[in-house]
């Protein structure tokens, strides 16, 4: 039986002209990201953080949580800080 693992990024917007920004949780980096999602003119792309999750993210499943985020006494198992 073979392991999976992937990678969770967040990603940092911002619109130098307005100034607005927004964060967002994927499995893409920021050069994979524009690729997919072209991003307007004025705006600019970075990832904040990013850590490992064990297993599939096929059939919508959600992310693994972030490991640095994890309030709870228990561990997270399949989050892995990078």
């Amino acid at each position: 039986m073979a392991l999976a693992e992937y990678r969770v990024f967040t990603l940092h917007f911002i619109n130098k002209k307005t100034n607005v920004t927004k964060q967002i949780e994927t499995t893409l980096d920021p050069e994979q990201y524009i690729t997919f999602f072209p991003i307007r003119a004025g705006e600019e792309i970075s990832y904040i953080e990013t850590w490992r999750c064990q297993g599939r993210t096929d059939f919508f499943k959600s992310h693994c949580n972030n490991p640095r985020l994890n309030t709870s006494t228990e561990k997270n198992s399949t989050a892995k800080l990078d």
